[in-house]
């Protein structure tokens, strides 16, 4: 249990660190992005069950593969200049696409796997924001690329 809650903080700072990088790279245009920056085909995460009091804000993710290597990142797209876009929440819910990490850039996710999951919903679309709200799921079951979750089950939920 004790390494199950240090790999639990260690993913949490994982992600903000890995969120914080990709702003940083993103305002020096240093993403290559394999396809369409915004479009293309690929993984979806479906975030259900928002409350309702956040509809019209933004949210975006970093998961990290428990038994895999792969890093995925969850934003709505990235624009010529690489800056990064968090997805709109409508309805409750949010699709979110999700982007798999390598090498040579970024390009959508169409793999399986369970990832441990750090979502954050943002106040704004893009650059500086504050974080409203934080979830963390311990194990999220992705298959050919989507999955769905809802908000009330993430393993742990922090709002500000």
């Amino acid at each position: 249990m004790k390494n199950k809650k240090i790999r639990h903080t260690v993913l949490r700072a994982a992600g903000f660190i890995t969120l914080a990088a990709i702003i940083a790279l993103t305002s020096v245009s240093c993403l290559s992005i394999g396809g369409s920056g915004g479009g293309g085909r690929g993984g979806t995460l479906i975030l259900t069950g928002i409350p309702s009091k956040l509809d019209g804000i933004y949210v975006g993710l970093n998961a990290e593969g428990i038994n895999t290597n792969n890093e995925l990142l969850g934003v709505s797209k990235f624009d010529e200049e690489g800056e990064v876009y968090y997805v709109r929440i409508s309805d409750g819910k949010a699709v979110i696409p999700l982007w798999n990490m390598g090498r040579n850039g970024y390009a959508r996710f169409t793999g399986s796997g369970s990832f441990e999951m750090l979502i954050i919903i943002w106040d704004k679309e893009k650059g500086p924001n504050s974080v409203v709200s934080k979830l963390f799921y311990e194990s999220v079951r992705i298959s050919n690329g989507s999955a769905i979750v809802s908000y009330i089950d993430a393993d742990e939920i922090n709002e500000r």
